[in-house]
């Protein structure tokens, strides 16, 4: 038989539950995208508040979240994770059956520290060595002095999933941006610190002034949800890195299955 349809058929089959499950995070994080945005534009979601620092000359405009974030986001962010992560697993063994033959055992993707143990785990593991370029293209371990390479946003969500299987958001708001369209303070000194969220009081100092300060214009505020996970060392915008997860998986199961029509064209079998 020479390589063509059926063959190709076949193969889009073994990968077909990793599609599925690809596809089902995809629609959960634009749905995620959605209702975070719902939510940060809702009305009495946050308030604008002049709070009198230690130093009674300086005085803090702050702006506060009021609303509880929703619980639906965490089991939104979860699905769209937990199926991208899962998309990862079943190519992966999809790609080991076709290239080596059918197991009964679970191929997992080769989530690792460094390069070195990403090669131990994909032999441990039983991948055709003809397939360890796709895994050693998309650098699945964690950044580090001692070797090139590495996704530590994308190392730290594998992890979080296969410790908890849920996201925990919590409190985590990030002020992406505010932008006055006249300050005007006569009187006094302004200063605009860097945004920084407060986890714990639930608010981000706008600017700091002494005198009477008085903004003027439309007053807006650009805002994100973060994840601010013990995995990772800085919070990180949960809808951009939940797509480039999902990016990565995508890409993952293209390259698999191209390697897996090539060594299926080149095997004797195919003939």
């Amino acid at each position: 038989m020479k390589f063509g349809g059926r063959v190709k058929s076949l193969i889009d089959e073994r990968f077909s539950a990793a599609q599925d499950s690809l596809d089902w995070a995809v629609e959960a994080i634009t749905e995620f995208a959605q209702e975070c945005d719902a939510f940060f534009t809702r009305d009495g979601v946050a308030e604008l508040t002049a709070v009198p620092e230690a130093d009674p000359e300086w005085t803090s405009l702050k702006i506060r979240l009021l609303a509880k974030i929703p619980s639906k986001l965490n089991r939104r962010a979860s699905e769209a994770l937990v199926n991208a992560k899962a998309s990862l697993d079943q190519a992966t063994r999809a790609a080991r059956d076709l290239t080596t033959g059918v197991h009964k055992s679970m191929a997992y993707f080769p989530w690792s520290m460094t390069p070195i143990d990403l090669k131990r785990l994909l032999e441990n593991r039983k991948i055709h060595p003809e397939l360890w370029d796709v895994f050693a293209k998309h650098e699945p371990y964690p950044t580090s002095a001692l070797h090139s390479g590495g996704n530590d946003v994308r190392r730290a969500i594998a992890q979080m999933i296969n410790d908890r299987h849920t996201v925990g958001l919590g409190a985590n708001v990030a002020v992406d941006c505010a932008v006055y369209k006249r300050l005007i303070n006569v009187s006094g000194q302004t200063e605009i610190p860097a945004l920084n969220w407060d986890r714990v009081a639930n608010e981000a100092t706008l600017l700091r002034y002494t005198g009477e300060t008085t903004i003027g214009g439309n007053f807006m505020v650009y805002w994100s949800m973060v994840f601010c996970d013990d995995h990772f060392p800085l919070p990180v915008k949960a809808v951009e890195a939940m797509s480039d997860f999902a990016g990565m998986a995508q890409s993952v199961i293209y390259d698999l299955k191209a390697k897996c029509e090539e060594f299926v064209r080149e095997s004797p079998t195919a003939e």
